[in-house]
Formats: structure tokens, sequence, C-alpha cells
């Protein structure tokens, strides 16, 4: 049976919506820069402004944007429908390219999400620079760092690691580990090292998501590992043994 990958997509985005997966995510993903508005509005301060909204916005909504498609990569291994679905060469790559697509369209409908909330705490007054570039920058860079991660995570569900294990490295690299160097960085003040660690993809992509836009060169670098990530996963995919 050929794959259809219009379909997979169509199902897999209904069951998100029925299951409530995707409502829970949105809720848990708001929750921080919600806290925050509520704080800055009611109590006033100096000290926060529209860009601490966008990356409390990233505490969760990175995370949640990664989890959601990867939900269904999850089930598929541990479940081994997997062997069912990819049966053949053809199936294969249409069932990588629909997971794909279905992580790029879940990337976008978080990274949206992202931005109204941005936008909503500007008009209830928090204050800061917001700025079209700003919104476009926010929105392209949450769009590519989850896409990237789950481009990531998949490679590393392909060589059947357990899902506990993926999940725990997720959580170290995006809420952890970025935050750890980049205080490392700053107490050590070494230009070259700081450099260095800013065309690391793994580094710079949580940290630079809901605080600036990105240098040009990063977003070169990031497109070119995602596509690395890709031609990895789908040879990867080909070659599955189970």
């Amino acid at each position: 049976m050929k794959f259809n990958k219009r379909l997979y997509i169509k199902n897999c985005l209904k069951e998100l919506i029925t299951s409530g997966i995707i409502i829970i995510g949105v809720i848990v993903a708001v929750i921080p820069p919600v806290i925050l508005m509520y704080y800055i509005i009611n109590y006033g301060s100096n000290s926060f402004y529209i860009k601490h909204i966008s990356n409390f916005f990233c505490i969760f909504g990175l995370y949640i944007g990664v989890l959601s498609p990867l939900y269904f990569i999850n089930r598929d291994f541990s479940m081994d429908t997997i062997t069912l679905v990819c049966n053949t060469k053809e199936n294969r790559i249409a069932y990588l390219n629909a997971n794909v697509l279905l992580a790029f369209f879940l990337s976008l409908f978080y990274s949206s999400i992202g931005v109204a909330t941005v936008l909503i705490a500007n008009y209830l007054g928090v204050t800061g620079d917001l700025t079209v570039n700003f919104i476009i920058g926010f929105l392209c860079n949450l769009t590519i760092t989850i896409v990237f991660y789950y481009l990531f995570s998949y490679l590393l569900f392909s060589f059947f690691i357990k899902s506990n294990v993926v999940f725990s490295f997720l959580t170290l690299l995006l809420l952890f580990i970025p935050n750890i160097i980049s205080n490392i960085l700053y107490s050590t003040q070494n230009e070259l090292l700081n450099n260095l660690f800013e065309k690391i993809p793994m580094y710079f992509l949580p940290i630079y998501a809901g605080s600036n836009i990105m240098e040009v060169s990063q977003y070169i670098i990031s497109i070119l590992s995602i596509c690395i990530l890709y031609t990895l996963s789908m040879k990867k995919t080909l070659n599955l043994r189970f």
C-alpha cells in the first residue's frame, strides 16, 4: 500500500486537536509569559520588557513545539508501527517527508502563538521596542529552532534509542545546557570562545530564539544544519533494519 502523505498529516493534526494535546500544549507554552505579563501590568516593573515576554514563551513554547510532532514518531517506533509503514523505499521516503512537513506546520502554529502572545502583551501595556523586523525574526527563529530539534530527535529515534533517553537529552539541550554555557561564557569573557559557540546551532538557537534577530551567518548555518540533519535522517530511514 502506498503511503499517503496528505492523509497522514491530516489525521495527525486531527488527532492532536481531538485528543487535546495541542490545546494543552498551547496552555503550557503561554503560562510563563502570561504570568509575567500579569505581574508587569498589575504591579509595574522597569526590569521587564516585551523581549522578556518572548523569552518566557520560549521556555516551554520551543519544547512543546518539538514534542508535538515527535508524539507520532515516538508512538511509531515504540509500538513498531514503523515496520508496517516503512515497508518499501517509496513509503520510507514519504513517511519522513510527511513527518517533516507536519513538524514544519506545527512549528509555524506555535511560532504564530508566540507572536500573538507578544502582540497581546504589547497591546496591554508591556513596554519595549516591538518592530516588524523583531516579529519576523521571532517567527523565523522559533520555526527554525523547532524544525532543527525535531530532525535531531527523529535521527536519534531512527537509531532505536529509547524514548526516555531522547526526551531527557532534548530537555537538557533546550532548557538547560545553552543557559549553562551562556553563564560560563559571560563569566570568562573570552571573545574567541564566545564567537565559537555563537556558530554552534545547539547553543545559539535556544539562546537567541526569543530575544534577538540572529546574524545572517547564523541563519545560514541553521538552514545548512537542517539540510544535513534531513539528509542523515533520510539515509537512516532508507536503511532501517527491523
